[in-house]
């Protein structure tokens, strides 16, 4: 990407980052370190800076909008089939979007002071699940 003038500013939401979170996604710019087999590049951590960088050359401010393979790593290296299947390829496809959720009422963003808990349950037919359980004041 290059530009020959002033960063470009989105006029309304509808033009800004959800409009061009689609467009990236079009084009193989989500995704470049999720695996080609749910419809990333495949591509590591360099390659994925590059692209930033390169976003970021025109409107950082775009960049830091559309961050949203947030997570993605850590579910291509340690989430089940299923897991990888429903998220990343929702992820490249640009219908899901990744998020943090650290903020809490009680302690804003303090991590060692989280309140929100995760419990692990038996569910129906004997597998085991995660019950989340907290406040959050943003994502």
């Amino acid at each position: 990407m290059q530009s020959d003038g002033p960063p470009a500013r989105p006029k309304s939401a509808a033009s800004g980052p959800v409009r061009f979170r689609s467009g990236r996604s079009e084009t193989g710019l989500v995704g470049v370190e999720i695996p080609e087999a749910y419809g990333g590049a495949g591509m590591g951590s360099l390659e994925s800076v590059l692209v930033s960088e390169e976003l970021s050359r025109v409107d950082a401010g775009v960049r830091a909008a559309i961050g949203i393979e947030f997570g993605s790593r850590m579910i291509a290296a340690y989430g089940s089939d299923a897991q990888k299947e429903r998220f990343l390829r929702g992820i490249t496809s640009g219908k899901l979007i990744g998020a943090m959720a650290n903020t809490e009422p009680a302690h804003g963003s303090d991590a060692v002071s989280i309140e929100t808990r995760a419990e692990r349950v038996r569910a129906d037919g004997g597998s085991e699940e995660y019950v989340i359980d907290g406040t959050k004041t943003f994502t």
